[in-house]
């Protein structure tokens, strides 16, 4: 994500010369002085030399490490979709859900709060459903990829572990994952999501890495994806005895027939229109699930990165349990609070690189005795 920002980036900071960039680089501690506590550096650990090394920055630091997606202590205190001791909790949070990158471990925040910097919006991610990457190399490691698209076409719909669809598969991402997240919340019973489809959902738009059936008897061999030929018999592989899977496929197909689904109204939209299929009609987003055999896979309510982290000021200046802002201490992108609230492409690139933009231009201005302190 953003890859070409960083390269347009790299090359301005090549062209100018001076700017010295270390990577494999672990960010340890701040380091601060005097009683006002400005933080004057920091002490990383760099992988290839396996050294400590404290680097002095005059006019401050900037946090930009990203949020705690995959660390997954900091997912169970803070992102936990149900409780710990709730009967029959089958899902909490997991940082294999998660799109976001590696180093995505919260270190921002946990570097910040030792010097008694303040934080909001722990409980929120960027969400984007997420599934099993079927691709050769990754299947075997249960790696993941991104569902919205997967979720949207018609043939298909999502279900929870009681076999009921609880929202409209075809809209935004962000949205669709809060609705996975609410209904964990609602029902601890129905914590696993499903997506179902049929042959003809596996025909017209096959998920990457299942476009032969050679690769799908790999994958259900595998236990990645379940296949029947019968509903009963998928249901059977994949939910509890009491569910309620056949009724909900017979009254979806009903639905299909007008296409208006009347419960969520799926495809209503622009969006959604967009995202479905404009062969399928009455309803780009709706098709019955009719033809054997029937598939079902598990969707993730994953995510891209998390929205709470640092609590900033209009300076991009990280500001204390009081506060008041810590002395040189600057954070933006998911390292900070998101400034958006929309989930649309780009809402934390954008606000990363102005953030950015806005905390060296502080730092000038505090230099020469003309800004915010």
């Amino acid at each position: 994500m953003g890859q070409s920002l960083i390269a347009q980036l790299l090359n301005i900071c090549r062209k100018h010369g001076n700017v010295s960039i270390l990577t494999r680089c672990e960010l340890q501690e701040l380091l601060s002085s005097g009683a006002e506590g400005r933080v004057i550096g920091a002490k990383v650990r760099c992988e290839r030399s396996h050294e400590s090394v404290d680097i002095h920055a005059s006019l401050g630091v900037i946090l930009a490490t990203g949020g705690f997606s995959q660390n997954q202590v900091m997912r169970d205190t803070y992102l936990r979709i149900v409780p710990a001791e709730a009967a029959g909790a089958k899902m909490v949070t997991m940082a294999d859900w998660s799109l976001a990158a590696r180093g995505d471990v919260g270190v921002a925040l946990q570097v910040g709060e030792r010097l008694g910097a303040d934080s909001a919006q722990l409980d929120q991610v960027w969400g984007i459903p997420t599934r099993i990457d079927f691709a050769e190399g990754r299947i075997m490691e249960g790696k993941v990829t991104e569902a919205m698209f997967a979720i949207s076409k018609p043939f298909s719909f999502v279900v929870d572990g009681d076999g009921r669809r609880f929202f409209s598969e075809s809209q935004p991402y962000g949205p669709a994952v809060r609705a996975m997240y609410e209904r964990a919340k609602e029902n601890t019973k129905a914590t696993v999501f499903w997506l179902i489809f049929d042959s003809t959902y596996m025909q017209e738009y096959p998920p990457r890495g299942l476009e032969n059936s050679c690769s799908i008897d790999v994958a259900v061999n595998l236990g990645r994806l379940f296949r029947s030929d019968t509903i009963d018999d998928l249901a059977k592989q994949i939910l509890e005895p009491d569910h309620h899977l056949q009724s909900t496929v017979v009254e979806w197909n009903e639905m299909c027939e007008n296409g208006h689904d009347k419960y969520f109204h799926r495809g209503e939209d622009r969006y959604q229109q967009f995202i479905g299929d404009p062969d399928v009609t009455p309803n780009p987003c709706m098709g019955p699930v009719k033809e054997s055999p029937f598939y079902a896979m598990k969707i993730f309510p994953g995510d891209a990165g998390t929205r709470g982290g640092l609590l900033t000021d209009e300076f991009a200046r990280v500001l204390g349990k009081s506060g008041i802002a810590i002395p040189g201490l600057y954070a933006g992108g998911n390292a900070s609070v998101a400034l958006l609230e929309s989930q649309g492409a780009g809402t934390t690139l954008a606000p990363a690189m102005t953030e950015g933009f806005i905390a060296v231009s502080n730092m000038l201005s505090v230099a020469i005795g003309a800004g915010a302190r």
